[in-house]
């Protein structure tokens, strides 16, 4: 019964800590997107002012 306990703690501790990674990566995804958004829109704002 005792390894049972260790087995799950463990199965959850890995299930955080892969919650924890996606969570980190998606936030890193949404930063690069942002940056990529706003070098667009400062793009698109130099086209405009050409014309």
């Amino acid at each position: 019964m005792k390894d049972m306990k260790t087995i799950i703690i463990a199965i959850l501790c890995g299930v955080i800590a892969g919650l924890a990674f996606i969570l980190k990566k998606q936030q890193d995804i949404q930063m690069v997107l942002a940056l990529s958004h706003r070098e667009l829109e400062s793009w698109l704002d130099e086209g405009k002012r050409v014309k």
